[in-house]
């Protein structure tokens, strides 16, 4: 195995590529993961088309632009996406921007064990390696789907939250469900609020709102709860 000391390495730019373009990841069907322990991890769940391991640290800063360098990197195949469009529980992500929010949520769902996420328009991108690595490869087995509004299933029940919503311990959740969950500073669009029912999330000792993530967490096991009822 060559020792590759050149940032100017063909390998070593078209990993630097994968990792600040989404354009490029989407071009070539791929993206990276960091880290020896994930990459173990989800070896048996994705296809891994090239590993670098034998490189400089410096090299390996420069792909991951972490100060750290990681004692791997990999470059795999992006996952198909989905149809949801029949799935009985799933989220939608509205625009929400931040990729270690976006992460966090994905895993959740999935750890959770809904059946997919919907990723509309301007939603960070969930194959960003600040994506994979906030949702431990979530982003990458987790049931995705991407585009307009008209891909969820017209069956689906709509929730989205809203603070001036019905509590949501009290929800009945009927299947099919998707819940909705915005940017981080608007919310969700009108067009959503409009379709959808809104509810809210309890909160006291004069705290207004939740991180984005934070909110998703309750709302996804409230879910599961409320289907129960």
């Amino acid at each position: 195995m060559d020792f590759i000391k050149s940032v100017h390495n063909p390998l070593v730019k078209h990993f630097v590529k994968l990792a600040t373009s989404a354009k490029y990841r989407y071009e070539c069907n791929s993206t990276l993961l960091f880290g020896t322990k994930i990459i173990n991890q989800l070896s048996s769940r994705v296809k891994i088309k090239k590993t670098l391991v034998n490189c400089t640290p410096e090299i390996l800063k420069k792909i991951t632009g972490q100060p750290e360098p990681v004692d791997g990197i990999a470059e795999v195949a992006l996952p198909q996406m989905h149809d949801l469009t029949k799935a009985p529980r799933i989220i939608v992500l509205d625009r929400i921007q931040d990729p270690g929010n976006v992460g966090t949520i994905l895993r959740t769902a999935e750890g959770l064990g809904l059946d997919g996420a919907h990723l509309l328009e301007g939603t960070a991108d969930p194959f960003h390696p600040k994506t994979i690595s906030a949702s431990k490869g979530a982003s990458l087995t987790l049931p995705l789907s991407h585009g307009p509004l008209d891909l969820i299933g017209t069956h689906h029940q709509w929730l989205a939250t809203d603070m001036e919503g019905e509590n949501i311990s009290t929800i009945k959740f009927e299947t099919p469900y998707a819940i909705f969950f915005g940017n981080e500073g608007s919310g969700v669009s009108p067009e959503i609020q409009l379709r959808s029912k809104k509810v809210a999330i309890p909160l006291y000792n004069h705290v207004e709102s939740l991180n984005v993530a934070a909110a998703a967490a309750i709302c996804c096991y409230v879910s599961l709860l409320g289907n129960e009822k």
